[in-house]
């Protein structure tokens, strides 16, 4: 018997799976991107097709010491694309062209657990090598059009885009936003529907918003949160680069430094001249059709900053 096949969308991905994961609810209707297969797969059966000869090793972490195992690789071969391993969730391979990843998690993780390098890291990755581009960012959905906040690790994204959420937003993506361009203009694709909250931003919810958000999958260093998603790519209404420092809430600039587009891209480790090729266009679309804007007044709090940002993005698209 033939097992079933779960079809679902994220990263611009149409993921064709042998498995069901949070954040990937089941799609219908016509494909929107390229497709990639998902599938399961033992340790050794990775590490044994993987090339003894032939392979980089692009990145190596260890937190523990220089004398401690490695807690993070990535390997690249130019045949048989790129070997990911992360401590305590797993092992995964991807192949050259974005079309197959498979994944070996560790048997002592539950799914919701392990399945965060898979849509945090895994799949970003994948769609890289699909033809997008992939920012720092989370995003929502606001009249029909995506706004992303773009900043580095704790500079607020979630917080933010949850409290959109909260007053009536639709949820695309957390941490990570692929981007194309069609027709000319930039789309945001929906990623995962699942959103890491760090404790203080839970904390700072008042609990029957919370409530309403979504459905809480699991804790660790964050509290991992399933919530509704968009399930088609939008134009985008706006890029918001959280900053620091003083000054009015929300800041439209007069034009973009495409270095500040290129320095928050999310996967370093693909190198390739398609991917610096197409890193260039999407940036180049962003800079000219799409407002970007600064957030300096965290300090006023993410559901004051986030009606801001909502007001200065309905007003740019008013009629004179």
């Amino acid at each position: 018997m033939t097992a079933r096949r779960l079809r679902s969308r994220a990263f611009g991905l149409e993921i064709d799976s042998s498995f069901e994961a949070p954040g990937l609810p089941p799609v219908a209707g016509p494909a929107v991107g390229p497709p990639t297969r998902l599938e399961l797969a033992p340790e050794r059966e990775i590490d044994d097709a993987w090339p003894a000869g032939g392979s980089e090793r692009i990145l190596e972490e260890r937190f523990d010491g220089d004398g401690a195992p490695s807690a993070r690789t990535i390997d690249v071969h130019p045949e048989h694309g790129y070997r990911l391993y992360a401590r305590g969730f797993g092992l995964a391979r991807i192949a050259a062209d974005g079309s197959l990843v498979e994944c070996a998690p560790p048997a002592s993780e539950a799914a919701w657990s392990w399945q965060r390098f898979l849509v945090g890291r895994v799949l970003p990755w994948a769609a890289v090598l699909r033809g997008y581009e992939v920012l720092h960012a989370s995003a929502v959905a606001v009249d029909g059009r995506a706004i992303a906040f773009v900043g580095p690790t704790g500079a607020g994204k979630t917080s933010l885009a949850l409290r959109l959420v909260a007053g009536g937003a639709s949820f695309l993506t957390d941490d990570v936003v692929a981007i194309d361009v069609s027709d000319g203009r930039p789309r945001a694709h929906p990623g995962a529907g699942v959103a890491g909250v760090r404790p203080a931003e839970r904390d700072a919810i008042e609990p029957a918003v919370w409530e309403r958000l979504g459905t809480v999958l699991g804790h660790s260093e964050k509290t991992y949160l399933a919530l509704d998603r968009v399930d088609e790519p939008l134009e985008l209404a706006a890029v918001c680069f959280i900053a620091g420092g003083d000054g009015p809430l929300v800041e439209r600039m007069p034009t973009v430094d495409p270095r500040l587009l290129l320095t928050s891209t999310f996967v370093l480790g693909v190198r390739t001249p398609e991917r610096m090729r197409t890193q260039l266009d999407v940036c180049a679309s962003l800079a000219a059709h799409v407002p970007a804007l600064w957030l300096r007044g965290c300090a006023a709090g993410p559901e004051k900053l986030a009606a801001a940002v909502v007001d200065e993005v309905r007003a740019a698209r008013a009629p004179a």
